[in-house]
């Protein structure tokens, strides 16, 4: 399995074909993605201390990043975001179906089942993030049904087991003037020393039923992914990285190779003795027993 970059726009950026994806991601002195159950401490399961970020956290990132880099298109209208910070769904709704030219008074808790088809086709192309990872679109009384995309990512899960720390910090001012004592703020704040992340990313072109996914859309999505914590840099994610993104590339939407076996290949082997604090502790290495020939193009993106 080699990284053969002939053939890598070719087959990168198919919409028409499967992709399985594997990322990794690392995260030093920072806080990945708060648990607000735990007073916003890095997420941790409780079983296996392995550290984890959501999906939802991970599709956020590259929701920022597409929107960002969408606006410097000349056919920008088709690369807004759905879900976008602070928006209400029902009004993004209501805006396709005046879009379409339909007297949304008339209409409001009786929408048609065509009625709602030719809006969902509407918002699917005009919002790349829908396009990629689908949406519930039937919550007001202008309906707009639900869609699957054809972009699946999971959970970003440690390697190792991570130690979650929280610290009190200190604001040399007050929000509010206080005669009775020292006029300063004391705030906690949470991170983690260390942690590699593995998550993993599923394009299947069946769920593409509309076939609206485009190379440029497919271009643009692995590039949200290899540079999307490079925008979202704030005081408490200041040292997370994309270290990785590895891309099998199938001849066919239905795949032609077992992905579990895929995102299996990719191994890491711990190199200290201790808890790992960097990603040099660990030793990347790439299965090439994997007969891939005329089956699935590897590509390493990053």
């Amino acid at each position: 399995m080699k990284n053969n970059p002939d053939k890598h726009f070719m087959k990168l950026f198919d919409p028409t074909v499967k992709h399985t994806a594997v990322w990794a991601i690392d995260c030093r002195f920072s806080c990945i993605n708060g648990d607000p159950d735990r007073n916003n401490l890095p997420r941790q399961d409780s079983s296996t201390e392995l550290g984890y970020i959501t999906d939802v956290a991970l599709k956020r990132r590259i929701r920022n990043y597409l929107q960002e880099k969408g606006q410097d298109f000349p056919d920008k209208e088709k690369y807004k975001i759905l879900i976008e910070e602070n928006a209400v769904i029902n009004e993004q709704i209501e805006r396709a179906y005046v879009n379409l030219g339909f007297d949304i008074k008339s209409i409001k808790g009786q929408t048609t089942a065509a009625q709602q088809l030719e809006v969902l086709r509407w918002l699917i192309d005009n919002y790349i993030d829908l396009r990629f990872f689908g949406g519930v679109l039937s919550t007001g009384n202008l309906k707009a049904g639900q869609y699957c995309g054809p972009v699946q990512i999971t959970f970003g899960v440690t390697l190792d087991k991570i130690f979650p720390q929280q610290i009190t910090i200190t604001r040399g001012a007050a929000t509010f003037k206080d005669e009775n004592k020292e006029n300063k703020t004391m705030a906690k704040k949470s991170y983690i020393p260390y942690g590699l992340y593995l998550a993993y990313i599923f394009y299947n072109p069946c769920k593409d039923k509309y076939n609206l996914v485009t190379e440029k859309d497919l271009e643009l999505f692995w590039e949200s992914v290899s540079n999307c914590f490079e925008i979202n840099r704030t005081a408490s994610k200041g040292i997370i990285s994309t270290r990785n993104l590895w891309v099998f590339s199938h001849n066919s939407k239905l795949g032609d190779f077992p992905e579990h076996k895929l995102i299996e290949s990719i191994k890491f082997k711990r190199l200290c003795e201790g808890v790992p604090t960097t990603y040099s502790d660990y030793e990347v290495s790439i299965d090439n027993s994997l007969d891939l020939k005329d089956k699935v193009l590897f590509t390493q993106v990053v």
